[in-house]
């Protein structure tokens, strides 16, 4: 982990939470990962040599599905011997996944050895320590903020279970990283697609620690969402996003504010906008096909959408988008 914020040097004394090695010199960090955060809270690690090597993900306004869910940090860590993080007293959640080597997670009365593989997750308010005393360890992990939608975590305290896929996920990560570092025009377009798939990853992980009417509620909005992919050019209503659920439309509002803080509509809006952009950056469709694919009866009609959504005309996203891939035939309707 990277805290970041004011520093400084102390001998601290043991905690009930804190790890076996806890008299040698230690910095503490206010650890305020993003402005949502209500408030700093301290996190503390060892100093003595630079023991972490890290690269993050940085939360923008191009990943909106990882906000929606609440990522307030994410981070790919390769770590050394003598490494200790955490703190007494967590305000965000947080998954850790092991992806080689073996690390210590620490929480009140939780002591688990992790190996590859293992997800560990420690929700808020709890202490959140992760120590590795002899040889190197890798691993990923995410902070999410204590919200609505992560309140099932609560119940059961510190857990591990297998993640699923751990090579994938890691994948994602890295590509993700690459990506953002990147200064192609397409950026934030291949960010938000590969953070788009990095949420899914997340939801499977976090999966099986819901409640099952919570878990049901996540599959029907899951196959929801894959079925609107599909027929993105039909006039939907709420009513009828909510009959393919088998649920009212005020419970599909609920749901769809819970875990995506938008509207039936507006994930509507978002899932047409976003297969609109990549449309316009892919293919040399026109403006009235690719508006008719997304369900919009002119052309106008969904400029005005688009724009709304990207802050640009599809025609100047497109031509955007094309500046350093070379000449391109693009046929766009005037």
């Amino acid at each position: 982990m990277t805290p970041f914020g004011n520093v400084t040097e102390y001998h601290i004394t043991p905690t009930a939470t804190m790890p076996r090695t806890p008299q040698k010199i230690l910095q503490t960090h206010l650890y305020q990962p993003s402005a949502l955060s209500k408030e700093p809270y301290p996190v503390t690690f060892k100093r003595s040599h630079p023991r972490c090597t890290s690269r993050s993900v940085r939360i923008d306004a191009s990943l909106q599905r990882l906000s929606a869910l609440g990522l307030s940090s994410a981070e790919t860590d390769t770590l050394h011997q003598d490494y200790l993080a955490g703190s007494d007293h967590d305000a965000t959640h947080l998954l850790y996944l092991v992806t080689e080597g073996s690390v210590w997670g620490i929480s009140q009365d939780f002591q688990h050895l992790l190996q590859p593989g293992d997800l560990l997750v420690i929700p808020a308010g709890r202490a959140a320590w992760i120590e590795l005393t002899e040889g190197s360890a890798k691993a990923t992990w995410l902070h999410f903020f204590a919200t609505e939608h992560w309140d099932f975590l609560k119940k059961e305290g510190p857990t591990v279970h297998p993640a699923q896929d751990v090579k994938g996920f890691g994948t994602i990560m890295e590509l993700l990283i690459r990506e953002q570092a990147s200064q192609h025009p397409t950026r934030d377009t291949v960010a938000r697609h590969y953070g788009e798939i990095l949420a899914t990853y997340i939801q499977k992980a976090l999966h099986d620690q819901a409640e099952p009417s919570e878990r049901l509620g996540q599959q029907q909005l899951h196959r929801l969402h894959e079925h609107l992919f599909e027929h993105l050019e039909d006039p939907w209503t709420v009513d009828q996003m909510a009959a393919r659920c088998n649920m009212s439309g005020g419970h599909l509002h609920l749901l769809t504010k819970r875990n995506f803080q938008q509207t039936p509509m507006e994930l509507l809006r978002k899932i047409r906008m976003e297969h609109a952009a990549t449309q316009l950056m892919q293919t040399t469709q026109t403006i009235e096909q690719i508006a008719e694919q997304v369900g919009y009866g002119t052309a106008y009609a969904f400029s005005n959408a688009f724009k709304r959504h990207s802050g640009k005309r599809p025609g100047t996203y497109r031509q955007q988008m094309a500046t350093e891939r070379g000449p391109t035939e693009i046929h766009e309707a005037q």
